[in-house]
């Protein structure tokens, strides 16, 4: 079940899936509860390569559940976190085969939701939650804000909506 766990890594970091499948037991911290990510895994080369930027090495906080979830494949004898019972890592097909079983289990069908869209959920909830974009733009590893920008526009734009009904509402209050 390898792929359960890559999924909820990304839900919680919002990383990349080559990051994902590159992180090794090194680049977990149980005890400051951070997740390192500074080496990426080609699929193709079935080999660990560098990150995509200079700025794509980071280190992420991360909250407990999440750990005590990847404690749980500590003991697959690998320094691959997600290496499986096949000595491999879980591809691209394969993980977006799993998140759509996992949506169709829920009764959603969404043809074209990828592992990747799992970090435009990630930025998603960072958003609703009021995040400046500065720290959204360094978690997710962008060389600079602009390329966060540019990507989550339409997130933004739709988080604007909720933030003019609220001021509204408070000017209303006044």
């Amino acid at each position: 079940y390898t792929s359960r766990y890559m999924i909820l890594t990304a839900l919680y970091t919002g990383c990349r899936e080559g990051e994902v499948q590159g992180l090794t037991w090194d680049c977990i911290d149980f005890e400051n509860c951070t997740i390192t990510i500074n080496k990426q895994w080609k699929e193709k080369e079935k080999r660990l390569r560098k990150v995509k930027t200079p700025s794509s090495n980071r280190t992420i906080s991360v909250n407990s559940i999440l750990l005590h979830y990847l404690k749980q494949l500590k003991d697959n004898g690998s320094t691959m976190v997600f290496e499986n019972c096949f000595n491999t890592i879980p591809t691209c097909n394969a993980l977006n085969n799993k998140i759509r079983e996992l949506l169709a289990n829920c009764g959603l069908r969404k043809q074209h939701f990828t592992f990747h869209s799992l970090r435009h959920v990630h930025v998603a909830f960072l958003i609703k939650e009021g995040r400046p974009i500065f720290y959204i733009s360094k978690r997710l590893g962008h060389s600079n804000v602009s390329v966060t920008q540019d990507t989550y526009a339409y997130l933004m734009d739709e988080n604007t909506t909720s933030k003019d009904k609220k001021t509204v509402a408070a000017l209303d209050n006044m």
